[in-house]
């Protein structure tokens, strides 16, 4: 039985997260649902993967323990323990003494939000990227092929099911000199997932094109972390210290993979999708990304100060109904068609998730 495979993308940012929180918000609050039960995949990297793995976690009833609500209002608060830092830290990273926020900040929130949630349990299909800089070894020492590098955890698959959620989040969230890397498990050093797929379309894609049968069709759904509009000048990078480049790379990495994910998914599914069903789904809208221009203060990665969040709120909601308010009407009209498509298919339940 073919069926539609709905999947979501959440990108990394730091505190611009705040933006992709208050979107899913208004999706969820538009279908009257929560996103968990929307989408078959979801995907989230840094920012991303705290708010698709917080709104995965199941209470007893098997509804979201919290929803995308929760961690709109709670964004700037979680924000404020998470990028704590003092003037030591500050100074001293620069000397090779250390990331400029403490562990202790990402890992107690995680830790009071997961718990010991271990991931395969999610509401379903979640996939997290992270970056193993480092890999695996035999008992020998040898590298294992394959595990130096990207690493996709992926909640319906054995190797990755019994990890705990906060280590996976807080690995997606290792952004170099921001955070310390992590290490658990089988692997070696862990870093951002940004440095793999920091806006992780694409990548859900694929792996629903990996899972998905014969005449499987498929939504793309892109919530994007800004659009970079400050610039560097050649005079500014050409004479600016090696020291001082990270900040400058980072931006231009998320703003690049970002772009370039708008510009695949959009040939891929506007373009060559639609041909391989023709006019069996005319007027089906398989790509949607809701994103916007950002200043040089919303852009900051770390920038938690809280008029600066509420101004990220109010641009994504300008964003969903007003600069993008068809787009939205149209993308959740979909969602509830297709949701509905599933329950009809599966006597009233939701497709199978694991």
């Amino acid at each position: 039985m073919s069926t539609t495979h709905v999947i979501l993308a959440d990108a990394g940012g730091g505190t611009r997260g705040q933006f992709t929180a208050r979107v899913a918000r208004r999706i969820a609050e538009r279908c009257g649902l929560p996103l968990a039960k929307m989408f078959t995949l979801r995907s989230g990297t840094s920012a991303g993967a705290l708010n698709v793995g917080a709104t995965s976690i199941a209470a007893a009833d098997g509804n979201p323990l919290y929803d995308e609500a929760f961690m709109d209002d709670n964004w700037a608060d979680l924000c404020q323990r998470i990028f704590a830092t003092n003037s030591f830290r500050r100074v001293g990273q620069y000397f090779g003494l250390g990331a400029l926020y403490p562990d202790s900040g990402i890992e107690g929130v995680l830790q009071e939000l997961a718990g010991d949630t271990a991931f395969g349990d999610l509401i379903g299909r979640v996939m997290i990227p992270a970056y193993d800089t480092y890999g695996q070894h035999d008992q020998t020492g040898k590298l294992i092929p394959g595990t130096l590098g990207p690493w996709f955890f992926k909640s319906w698959d054995s190797k990755d099911a019994g990890e705990m959620l906060r280590n996976v989040l807080r690995a997606s969230a290792a952004a170099s000199t921001y955070f310390n890397p992590t290490t658990f498990g089988k692997f070696g050093c862990l870093v951002d997932g940004g440095f793999a797929a920091n806006a992780p379309g694409t990548d859900a894609l694929a792996e629903a094109i990996n899972i998905s049968t014969p005449g499987d069709d498929f939504l793309v759904v892109t919530l994007g972390t800004g659009r970079y509009q400050s610039g560097y000048s050649y005079k500014q990078l050409r004479h600016k210290p090696k020291i001082l480049m990270t900040g400058p790379v980072l931006d231009f990495y998320a703003d690049g993979q970002q772009q370039v994910t708008d510009y695949q998914l959009d040939k891929i599914l506007n373009k060559q999708i639609p041909q391989q069903f023709g006019n069996s789904a005319a007027g089906f809208c398989r790509y949607f990304d809701f994103n916007a221009d950002f200043n040089a203060s919303q852009y900051q990665l770390d920038n938690k100060n809280r008029a600066n969040l509420k101004s990220l709120q109010d641009l994504a909601d300008r964003t969903v109904f007003e600069t993008k308010a068809a787009e939205f009407d149209l993308l959740c009209r979909q969602l509830l068609q297709l949701r509905q498509a599933r329950l009809e298919a599966h006597g009233s339940k939701d497709e199978p998730q694991r």
